[in-house]
């Protein structure tokens, strides 16, 4: 895995664009859609740029540091593959939102039912230092974390501890979802591959968690035949004008036993 430093925001903002965040996921083994980020004027040249694209709908969004839920403010659309409706939807869009900058890619076909969206998640806690999240994603987030029994909904997984990964996967409600265990549904990926991205996640997260990044979350992340593909990705970068903190006694894991059964 690449250890090249990320590069500094080029705006005050913390948080990096998709674009900009496509060699930290390549390190992972995801991929972003092909995009194209251009600013207002430039719609009808982007909509030809765009036409290369496979597929006869593309996704618009906005490209801003600074809104991290772009869907909230009607800062994402999927649109008709033609110059006309592209430009449309970017001058919709900009009237909509008051942003003038936009990135298009292609649209990813995928399924959309459980398995067929995921959630992935690298952060940094205070308590527990970097982990690793995986779950259910998109449309169906919510419902596995209201209806699945506690513990069985999100994975949550420790560089410190590795060995775990398989185990904890296996144990998960959507992992069956994803390695085709339910009544003969075909896999989407195997369990190989889900241990191999997260064993990388976890390695990404122990050199360069918080220290270059606080928080990385992906969602949707969809397995397709080309692999794990990121449609949506927030990165929130370490902020380097602060003091750092100070450096945490280490907490042995081993020592959980005694506090729970003094």
């Amino acid at each position: 895995m690449s250890s090249k430093p990320l590069p500094p925001s080029p705006t005050d903002s913390l948080y990096l664009l998709e674009a900009e965040a496509g060699e930290l996921l390549a390190s992972l083994g995801i991929s972003l859609p092909d995009q194209i980020v251009f600013e207002r004027a430039a719609a009808a040249d982007a909509a030809a740029k765009a036409s290369k694209f496979p597929g006869s709908r593309v996704v618009l969004k906005i490209a801003d540091r600074n809104v991290l839920h772009k869907s909230d403010i009607g800062g994402v659309a999927i649109v008709e593959k033609s110059r006309d409706a592209i430009v449309a939807a970017v001058e919709k869009m900009a009237s909509v939102t008051g942003i003038g900058t936009f990135a298009v890619s292609e649209f990813v076909e995928h399924d959309m039912t459980p398995g067929g969206e995921l959630l992935l998640g690298i952060r940094y806690t205070p308590d527990f230092g970097p982990v690793v999240t995986f779950g259910a994603g998109g449309i169906a987030t919510e419902f596995f974390a209201k209806s699945i029994t506690p513990g069985k909904e999100v994975a949550i997984f420790s560089p410190s501890l590795p060995g775990a990964v398989s185990s904890t996967l296996a144990g998960k409600a959507i992992t069956p979802f994803i390695t085709g265990g339910i009544r003969r549904q075909r896999a989407r990926a195997s369990a190989a591959d889900l241990e191999a991205l997260i064993s990388r996640c976890m390695e990404f997260a122990s050199k360069r968690v918080p220290h270059e990044i606080v928080e990385l979350e992906i969602n949707p992340l969809v397995p397709t035949g080309r692999g794990f593909v990121a449609l949506d990705a927030v990165v929130k970068l370490a902020d380097r004008t602060t003091k750092p903190e100070p450096k945490q006694e280490p907490r042995p894991v081993e020592k959980i036993r005694a506090i729970l059964h003094p």
